[in-house]
């Protein structure tokens, strides 16, 4: 996908998550939701790293037109995901006691690995532990998974690359041979983040 991570996890692994959430697999019927959240984040966050550290780029220069795109795709991708039950999975975390969404993280299994492609959290429930919930349930989705990776946007997003290497993930340059939703070569935008689950405390969380 085009943005790929940002889970608007500013928190820092101490924060607990609070009670009344619960993650499940998302619905056709979540789908307006769970855009909403897109949306919002696109605007909030996406926008203004878009045009401060990337006008040199095409989707810096159109931020608007180039993040309805962006969203539009998303959209089509998730309806896809969940009409087709694959290793594409899209899970959501609903607030319980509010009957609201609060994030959705979007993921598939590549071999023996999980790749997030997308992750988001709602502003009101950030710093919440909701984002890790999230990240622990697509790891224990599959089995025999041996690694988690995903790519960050390199420039304005100190606050996600923190959060990944408290949870232990490992940072690295992004790769030149593969590109972005608008062709770009990932090392000129993204930081490639791994996980080795083999010496990771998210083990505890997985389902297998």
């Amino acid at each position: 996908m085009k943005r790929l991570i940002y889970s608007l996890l500013m928190a820092t692994l101490q924060i607990p998550l609070m009670g009344g959430f619960e993650v499940r697999p998302a619905e056709l019927e979540d789908i307006s939701e769970i855009m909403g959240i897109d949306t919002r984040v696109a605007l909030e966050y996406f926008k203004p790293i878009y045009q401060e550290h990337y006008a040199e780029y095409p989707f810096g220069k159109c931020a608007d037109e180039s993040l309805k795109r962006e969203v539009e795709a998303d959209r089509q991708a998730f309806t896809q995901c969940i009409t087709a039950q694959n290793d594409e999975k899209l899970y959501i975390a609903t607030d319980s006691e509010k009957n609201a969404l609060a994030a959705f993280i979007f993921f598939h299994k590549d071999a023996d690995a999980v790749e997030v492609d997308l992750m988001c959290v709602d502003k009101p429930y950030r710093r919440l532990g909701v984002g890790k919930k999230l990240l622990a349930r697509a790891i224990g989705t599959f089995a025999d998974i041996k690694q988690c990776f995903l790519y960050t946007l390199l420039a304005g997003n100190a606050g996600t690359h923190q959060f990944y290497e408290k949870l232990g993930f490992t940072g690295s340059p992004g790769s030149a041979d593969r590109k972005n939703f608008y062709d770009i070569p990932h090392s000129d935008v993204y930081r490639y983040y791994t996980l080795d689950l083999a010496f990771s405390s998210m083990v505890e969380d997985r389902e297998d």
